[in-house]
């Protein structure tokens, strides 16, 4: 057998894993950031009563929301290609926390695009239960996963006893 072109245990340019993880890192940050706004409006719709205001805010929604979520797209994927030890570990050991985030967008994106399906007003209260239940868990499981990895190592006890 021939020995390959590149060793196995080195990368081409020293600084490249630090590179990868500032792109898995910026694009995170970009989807918290942009999905931001989109979690806030459907927070805020459930504070509106009138049908006018309700129907500003899904507009102010519609146009972003589907270019925001490309940042998790792009965020699993680089993090898979870049480290896929990091990927399988982190939804292998959080597995329950990131299906639900993934519901919890599912129901945030179909709230709106269902609303528009049927005139009755039970449909309507339904699909914008759906919409903000989504805008309400989604940041919270987001937010719970990266505590999780962030903080895989550290223990109840350890954090009182210091």
């Amino acid at each position: 057998m021939t020995d390959p072109l590149i060793p196995v245990d080195t990368y081409l340019v020293d600084s490249l894993p630090e590179v990868w993880f500032g792109a898995v890192v910026f694009a995170l940050g970009m989807y918290i950031v942009l999905d931001g706004f989109d979690f806030g409006i459907g927070m805020l719709y459930a504070t509106r009563t009138d049908e006018h205001e309700r129907e500003t805010f899904l507009a102010a929604f519609g146009p972003v929301w589907d270019a925001n979520e490309v940042w998790i797209v792009a965020f699993g994927t680089m993090l898979l290609a870049a480290f896929p030890r990091v990927y399988s570990r982190l939804l292998a050991d959080n597995y329950l926390l990131a299906l639900g985030f993934v519901v919890a967008l599912v129901f945030r994106g179909l709230g709106p695009e269902l609303r528009e399906q049927r005139e009755d007003e039970r449909w309507k209260r339904y699909t914008d239960y759906a919409f903000v239940g989504g805008s309400v868990f989604a940041p919270l499981l987001l937010g719970m996963l990266v505590g999780r990895w962030l903080f895989a190592g550290a223990t109840l006890p350890v954090v009182l006893t210091g």
